[in-house]
């Protein structure tokens, strides 16, 4: 992924010498559109590092979740443990529940920041590709064109620059399954 982001910027300022010609008034709205073009390019770097980040530790997290889940159902089985009620009286079961639940919400949050963080780039990439083609056209575009263009850009940039930045989940805002939902799903037999 960011191979093909330094490979688009390559490809771009290759562009950008090959189609840059005598200095004309078109040559403002160029460097205003290679700077937006330099801001998407690094803003897509920072994304899909944030990006992989979020798929480690998601990948991690699941690990950590299913550890809890044997446990569980080792400590099940052990103690002849066939409710609820039960499980909850049991310290390990009721601790490895709450663990889950934890787990659970903060794997559920990084799936949607990681579906977030690809639409981002999805739509930077566009952005990126359309001032490609209009650096090609520039001399044909009028202004009002390239305005709306920055303009666009300017409103993805201040949308996904703070993403970019932030933390990725804040544990705060988690919303919690209910113990006893997570219990049913773990103590049915192991393969249903």
């Amino acid at each position: 992924m960011m191979k093909k982001g330094l490979m688009s910027v390559v490809l771009f300022g290759l562009t950008w010498l090959f189609f840059s010609g005598p200095c004309t008034g078109a040559d403002f709205k160029s460097a205003e559109l290679q700077r937006k073009a330099e801001e998407i390019a690094s803003l897509r770097i920072k994304l899909a590092e944030k990006i992989e980040r979020a798929e480690d530790m998601r990948g991690k997290l699941a690990e950590l979740m299913d550890g809890y889940v044997a446990e569980i159902r080792h400590e099940r089985n052990r103690w002849q443990v066939a409710s609820y009620r039960h499980a909850i009286g049991n310290p390990r079961i009721a601790y490895d529940l709450q663990l889950l639940q934890q787990l659970e919400a903060y794997i559920t949050e990084l799936d949607n920041r990681i579906v977030y963080f690809r639409r981002a780039g999805e739509v930077l990439e566009h952005y990126f590709r359309q001032i490609n083609d209009d650096l090609m056209m520039i001399r044909t575009l009028d202004d009002f064109a390239v305005d709306q263009l920055i303009s666009k850009i300017n409103d993805a940039l201040d949308e996904y620059v703070p993403a970019a930045i932030k933390k990725t989940v804040l544990v705060s805002d988690l919303p919690l399954t209910d113990p006893e939902i997570l219990w049913q799903e773990v103590a049915a037999p192991a393969g249903d």
